[in-house]
């Protein structure tokens, strides 16, 4: 029985230590922020910004970490679709 629970163990090692890894190579990414500034300006602007983007199942997706949503308590909500 111990016999069995090594080898489970080790084979278990083994599969979890060869499903990772890199795979990026050399490419450089360029760090363009494709989001307008105009976008986290107003709401106007973020509104014309997201119902811009187009829908693909092949695009990349966008990083999104320098952007803001802006607020307005006066502006009514607008439809995005």
């Amino acid at each position: 029985m111990r016999v069995f629970n090594l080898c489970a163990l080790l084979a278990t090692a083994a599969l979890v230590s060869a499903c990772g890894g890199g795979g990026q190579g050399d490419a450089a990414v360029a760090a363009v922020d494709p989001i307008p500034a105009s976008a986290s300006a107003t709401t106007l602007g973020f509104t014309s910004f997201v119902a811009g983007l187009v829908s693909s199942e092949t695009a990349e997706p966008l990083e999104l970490g320098s952007l803001v949503p802006p607020t307005s308590e006066v502006d009514e909500p607008v439809a995005v679709i």
